[in-house]
């Protein structure tokens, strides 16, 4: 009989806005999931049940990039590969973590291609023969605490702390540094937030790096893990208000927040010696070897070569000026890198593994989580920030790391000298262009 509707036995489908769509399938696409597993979270985030050939066909309508979809000249990854390896100053990273890197920007290299295989490893050896060298296994040894770790879920424990590795006593550059603070999940292992400060040991700081994360998460996580540095008053005393059920103390809410949560079984708060909180703990040999050795590696080039006189106001304020974005920079793309890497398979691990920390999150009933965020309205993070203001200062004040009447000095002398490409690799070289140009004309 003829189906003079034009409707199969499926139904209609509804599908979400063009954008929305391409944006879902090029995050599903960065997280390396198969086609199965994409259809599956097409059901879940966006109630959209379809076949693999219609996936497919959709893919290629809007050229979500594959390994065999849109396919590379052999000439054409040899210089990507070549371009990503030669910002890697210190060869300390493998042919996995450039793979990696290219996917975060939807280049997919193929593992194979002629003239042989391994492509990345091929040509990392051929351009790049000492780096393998350097990084074989028995040249290094790192030892890893390694004890059982459980969480019920995302956002279960999230453990903060701050790193000093190319901080002022690590640089011996006149107290030129670039202390870091950062959060982590445990039961994903995802990197939420990662800061440069000016002080990673303020409580002002970091009480407004707490408000930070909770503005991105959209809510709090039920317990908070610490060690027992001066920094962390603030976030402590949020953290605990928040999760109280009464309104007594500094804090005082219309309403409790997740009040069904006993604090006597799962504690709001944890503080740590630095060698139990090992989930952020941890994380400080992969940003060092990934990020930290190239950033300490660039930035004290301007020592060994004697380019910058800590003594000297105007070089002090441009070496912040220049660098503290690019530190940034570094350590959003080490975040992303992080967050959107598979995690290695480990058979009797609790929580996840072989899986990719931003899909965890996002997904955690595929991995046999639950969703442990607790939901904070805007205006009640706003109010925690108002208060902090008015107590400690405003936000700004502790993310200054030089004087505001810098900038439009610094502003116009970079116009003067061609507005110069800012890179890791031409930084210094921006950075004796215009300090001359500030030194010439007086003009700090």
């Amino acid at each position: 009989m003829v189906n003079k509707t034009g409707v199969n036995g499926a139904g209609k489908k509804i599908y979400p806005p063009d954008d929305v769509f391409k944006n879902a399938l090029l995050t599903y696409s960065r997280h390396t999931l198969s086609q199965d597993q994409k259809l599956a979270r097409l059901q879940v985030d966006h109630h959209l049940s379809i076949g693999k050939t219609k996936l497919n066909e959709l893919e290629r309508r809007f050229n979500i990039p594959s390994v065999r979809r849109n396919r590379l000249g052999a000439e054409e990854v040899v210089q990507l590969v070549v371009d990503e390896v030669e910002k890697d100053v210190t060869q300390n990273n493998g042919p996995n973590y450039f793979k990696a890197k290219l996917k975060d920007k939807d280049i997919k290299v193929p593992r194979c291609m002629p003239p042989g295989r391994d492509t990345v490893r091929k040509i990392m050896r051929e351009h790049f023969p000492d780096g393998a060298e350097k990084r074989f296994p028995g040249k290094k040894k790192f030892k890893v605490n390694r004890q059982p770790l459980s969480a019920l879920g995302p956002y279960h424990e999230i453990s903060g702390d701050g790193h000093e590795k190319i901080g002022a006593l690590a640089l011996q550059m006149g107290g030129l540094g670039f202390p870091i603070y950062a959060y982590r999940d445990k039961w994903t292992g995802q990197l939420p937030q990662i800061d440069v400060v000016p002080d990673s040991r303020s409580p002002g700081a970091v009480g407004h790096l707490y408000l930070d994360l909770l503005e991105k998460l959209g809510g709090m996580p039920m317990q908070l893990d610490l060690d027992k540095g001066s920094e962390i008053g603030w976030q402590v005393a949020f953290q605990v208000a928040l999760r109280k059920k009464s309104s007594d103390g500094l804090f005082v809410f219309s309403e409790a927040f997740a009040p069904q949560i006993d604090p006597d079984v799962y504690r709001s708060v944890a503080l740590l010696k630095s060698v139990h909180n090992i989930i952020i703990e941890a994380l400080w040999r992969w940003l060092r070897e990934k990020a930290g050795y190239n950033l300490r590696e660039v930035i004290l080039q301007g020592k060994t070569d004697r380019l910058i006189n800590p003594e000297v106001n105007y070089h002090r304020h441009l070496f912040y000026w220049i660098f503290v974005p690019l530190v940034q920079s570094a350590l959003d793309e080490f975040r992303v890198y992080w967050n959107q890497r598979t995690v290695r398979w480990q058979s009797g691990k609790d929580m996840p593994s072989g899986h990719v920390p931003d899909d965890a999150a996002a997904h955690p009933q595929f991995y046999g989580g639950i969703d442990c965020l607790i939901r904070l309205p805007k205006d009640v993070i706003s109010d925690l920030r108002q208060y902090l203001a008015d107590e400690a200062g405003p936000r700004e004040e502790f993310r200054r790391f030089y004087p505001e009447d810098f900038v439009p000095v610094a502003e116009e002398v970079y116009l003067s000298v061609g507005r110069p490409e800012l890179s890791l690799l031409t930084a210094w070289r921006v950075f004796s262009k215009m300090s001359d140009v500030i030194e010439t004309n007086s003009l700090y």
